[in-house]
């Protein structure tokens, strides 16, 4: 299945840190062979979570509120990506994704 995004909408947490969310720097550590800083996450609502994230802004590890299940990246590669790649199948059946407007 493929779920469409509306342009502007935001992911969920963990794979995008919440807006409002307060972040204490942690350290740093590395993942997937990049160096990275350890991040805290605290949200509003006092729930907590991490996240590394590399110098140029690339999120390589995220652990959701209250040590949810989170994303890691195992491989990074920079460079121009083929179209193709962002191309679904043509048999994928396509759902919109309703977003909350913007706070």
């Amino acid at each position: 299945m493929v779920i469409e995004i509306p342009a502007g909408g935001s992911l969920p947490w963990p794979v995008q840190i919440p807006p409002n969310a307060r972040l204490t720097r942690e350290g740093s550590d590395r993942v997937a062979g990049h160096s990275c800083t350890v991040w805290q996450v605290q949200e509003q609502n006092g729930r907590r979570g991490s996240a590394r994230v590399t110098a140029d802004g690339v999120l390589l590890h995220a652990r959701g509120p209250d040590g949810a299940e989170g994303i890691e990246a195992t491989r990074v590669a920079y460079g121009p990506q083929e179209p193709a790649r962002f191309r679904p199948p043509a048999d994928y059946r396509t759902e919109s994704m309703h977003m909350p407007p913007p706070r």
